[in-house]
């Protein structure tokens, strides 16, 4: 088949020929005669192999329902370059936001409000949360879908959302760091900050200052990532179990231990034990996974 490639040009121009090396080879659609290129059964034939062949076709097949339905099946985002027309084709965004969430933004702004529209999307891809406008940012049920999906999704939605502690917690527990979004007063709720750094410990970065001192919740973040013993309060620092439990985990984490510890010699050994070396002065020197020195 790659000898259609050198063909003579009429051979080029015969649909039967062409048909056949398209569904060989998408990429072949390229060499086919401008004619064929706009022939709406060859592209067709063309893009059901690899969605990418829309974009050696005519560009008036951007145009043609069917054709951009057989691309954006396999991948939404090649809304982005179909007619404005196609772009407010209600059943046609629907196919392109359930194949990927964030072709979303490519839709017409009326779509983009539509809340059926908007939660299909958002239940593929919480990030497309981003691309809705509307009510559909201050829906319950699209909001929920989101966050279940994305926590972090939470930076999108309307204040009411990001104050309600239900919605805060399912957010939190699908990515710690969607703390960050949480309404200030939710970011001192003690369950809602034990639920974040039990899944990213780093989370505690963004928990009250009163939380940073709590010791369950310090010990939680740094046992989930040792690098945590950073943005816990000072009197922690100083906790022997807190750093112990750092250390151990992330080597690290030394750096960030009350000044006594870098001269404890059990925490000094888990620091080395963990891929590190502590010099005379408590300087921690090592080499991470990628080969950097630390």
């Amino acid at each position: 088949i790659q000898a259609f490639a050198f063909i003579q040009d009429d051979l080029r121009d015969d649909k039967e020929i062409v048909t056949f090396a398209v569904n060989a080879f998408w990429s072949h659609l390229e060499i086919a005669s401008d004619r064929l290129r706009k022939d709406p059964d060859v592209v067709l034939v063309a893009v059901r192999k690899d969605d990418r062949a829309l974009f050696l076709a005519s560009p008036d097949m951007l145009g043609n329902r069917d054709i951009v339905m057989a691309a954006i099946i396999q991948n939404g985002n090649m809304l982005e370059y179909v007619t404005d027309e196609l772009k407010g084709d209600r059943e046609v965004v629907l196919a392109a936001v359930a194949q990927c969430g964030l072709a979303l933004e490519h839709a017409c702004d009326s779509l983009r409000a539509d809340l059926a529209v908007v939660l299909e999307a958002v239940k593929q891809d919480g990030n497309a949360l981003e691309f809705g406008i509307g009510d559909s940012l201050d829906n319950d049920s699209i909001i929920l879908a989101s966050v279940r999906c994305w926590g972090e999704a939470l930076q999108f939605a309307s204040m009411r959302h990001r104050s309600d502690p239900r919605i805060a917690s399912i957010a939190v527990q699908q990515n710690g760091c969607a703390l960050e979004y949480v309404h200030r007063d939710l970011q001192s709720d003690r369950d809602i900050v034990l639920a974040a750094v039990k899944q990213t410990g780093l989370a505690i970065r963004f928990a009250s200052r009163d939380l940073c001192a709590d010791p369950e919740i310090a010990l939680t973040a740094v046992i989930r990532d040792g690098r945590a013993l950073e943005f816990v309060s000072e009197t922690q620092q100083g906790n022997r179990e807190v750093v112990l439990a750092a250390v151990k985990q992330n080597c690290v984490a030394i750096e960030y231990a009350a000044i006594c510890f870098k001269l404890d010699e059990e925490i000094r050994t888990a620091a080395e034990i963990g891929g590190g070396m502590l010099l005379d002065d408590g300087t921690l020197f090592g080499f991470g996974d990628d080969g950097s020195v630390f």
